[in-house]
């Protein structure tokens, strides 16, 4: 993708903020896409099973098997749980 004035100025209307260094803006952004197009050449495929990091195996829990932790809590509405406002 070409950088120019066009993108520059899409840009500034869509982030509603005003690039004072156009000319260093485009520059960055076309290192930036250059640096993307250079990892649609990378081969995802070698990468070995071993390097996975899995912390657990994940499991399907029943909704019928959450009763436990429902009635564990005292704040349960409509099936979830109910937990205080933050803002």
């Amino acid at each position: 993708m070409k950088v120019n004035d066009e993108t520059i100025e899409k840009l500034e209307n869509l982030s509603m903020l005003e690039i004072s260094d156009k000319e260093g803006m485009k520059q960055k952004l076309s290192e930036v896409l250059s640096f993307m197009e250079n990892l649609k050449e990378v081969k995802d495929t070698e990468v070995k099973e071993e390097n996975k990091t899995n912390y657990r195996e994940d499991i399907v829990v029943k909704k019928s098997d959450l009763k436990d932790f429902f009635e564990q809590s005292d704040k349960v509405v409509n099936g979830s749980f109910e937990v205080p406002k933050i803002l």
